[in-house]
């Protein structure tokens, strides 16, 4: 069979393990406190509708939603909330394996037929998702990282051939990249915001600029 991976990314994650299975009341939000990292991670449709966004900082947050509550951050809770996922996923194949801090990547070629084809793998997986509680971006794709990297911009097609993951590629911003903000930076600086964008560079010059 040909490989075909789904990545369920769960950009809520950080605020469900505290909400799940509760019904939502008023703004919510999730920050981290550490001496590393501070601001808003994660909030509810109530508290962005209020203009809360993740990156804020807590006391920004306040102003703009005084009622609004926040919970602290729980990486160790995530950790096994997610590894609770990982088990919970093995029902749609057996090769599941866990992207920290919230993503999950399925390898799904030889499960597909065993659902009546993609379409209904997908809308099982989507269907069980909301019974569990939780939240999930789905994007798929003949690789994981390809997979990772249209979950992380927000977008779920389903790319079964390499003809269209090498065009739908191109359309890609180029932050879905892990680059230093010293990369990120040049890029910006000379106009690329895509990954086709970026692919038309010269490789040896960018090498030089941005590391390999």
């Amino acid at each position: 069979f040909v490989m075909l991976w789904l990545a369920l990314r769960f950009p809520s994650l950080p605020l469900e393990i505290h909400t799940r299975g509760a019904p939502a009341s008023g703004p919510l939000a999730v920050a981290c406190t550490s001496a590393a990292s501070t601001g808003i991670v994660a909030c509810n449709p109530e508290a962005r509708r209020r203009g809360i966004r993740a990156g804020m900082a807590v006391t920004a947050a306040w102003t703009l939603a005084a009622d609004h509550q926040i919970f602290p951050r729980d990486v160790a809770a995530e950790r096994v909330a997610l590894e609770r996922m990982a088990g919970w996923a093995l029902q749609f194949t057996p090769a599941v394996s866990i992207a920290a801090p919230d993503e999950l990547l399925l390898e799904v070629g030889g499960s597909v037929r065993l659902f009546g084809g993609l379409t209904h793998l997908w809308a099982h997986l989507a269907q069980q998702l909301g019974t569990v509680g939780y939240t999930a971006l789905i994007a798929a794709a003949p690789t994981p990282l390809a997979a990772q990297w249209f979950a992380r911009a927000g977008l779920s097609p389903r790319i079964r051939h390499d003809d269209a993951l090498r065009l739908e590629l191109k359309r890609l911003p180029a932050d879905v990249l892990d680059l230093s903000p010293t990369v990120q930076n040049l890029l910006q600086d000379i106009g690329v915001r895509t990954l086709g964008e970026c692919l038309q560079l010269p490789r040896d010059g960018l090498a030089r600029r941005g590391g390999k």
